[in-house]
């Protein structure tokens, strides 16, 4: 299993903390601020405050030890969060995934370390945007530029039809990954699986042609 540290415990820092110690992954969180530490202490595996960044401290603190670090610092501070990358690709850490506020801060982080940047705000944005026009597709995942996974409330016309009768790769040149009921309970269907109201359809295609199904009614 790999070991993760995450630095900085805003709110997208904190949201993968936790999410990466549900899945059972053995998780450092760090940050300058006590509060922040209280509050993810009980879900990591170690949560500890620090009063300065630097090579010393995160030896001493063992973060030179995992395998992916992410810092979580937002727009309040960018420069540290330039500072962190930089000094996490210093003391050794292969895989560094940072968040960016905007393209000129994800292209000084990469040229300081970051093996990856993210941009939760683009990202929020766009599932917002989405969502207001075109209501049936609840989420997207980009998955390459062009293409995604989605999420798509099932058409009232497709309701008590089988998927093999209603030729949904011909008619919109995507895929059914999985079914989530209205129950909670998730299908891998079958050619033979009947759609209900309440089915939430996982897809995969093109991005445009997952809007296009979204559209539908």
């Amino acid at each position: 299993m790999k070991q993760f540290a995450v630095l900085g415990l805003g709110r997208f820092g904190l949201k993968v903390a936790k999410t990466l110690a549900e899945k059972g992954c053995e998780v450092l969180a760090v940050d300058t601020e006590k509060d922040k530490i209280d509050s993810v202490r009980d879900y990591v595996s170690h949560a500890i405050q620090i009063t300065s960044n630097s090579e010393d401290v995160y030896k001493a603190i063992g973060v030179d030890k995992v395998d992916v670090a992410i810092v979580g610092i937002g727009a309040a501070n960018v420069e540290a969060s330039i500072l962190v990358t930089a000094l996490l690709r210093k003391v050794g850490v292969r895989e560094i995934i940072a968040r960016a506020v905007s393209e000129l801060h994800g292209d000084i982080l990469r040229l300081v370390g970051a093996t990856k940047v993210v941009y939760p705000e683009d990202e929020m944005g766009y599932r917002v945007a989405t969502s207001l026009v075109l209501p049936r597709l609840i989420d997207h995942i980009e998955l390459k530029e062009g293409y995604g996974l989605a999420q798509v409330k099932c058409p009232s016309e497709l309701y008590n039809k089988m998927l093999k009768d209603i030729n949904l790769r011909t008619r919109f040149n995507v895929n059914v990954l999985a079914v989530k009921k209205a129950d909670g309970t998730v299908d891998i269907p079958e050619p033979d699986y009947k759609f209900s109201e309440g089915d939430l359809l996982i897809m995969i295609g093109k991005d445009e042609d997952l809007e296009k199904l979204g559209e539908e009614e």
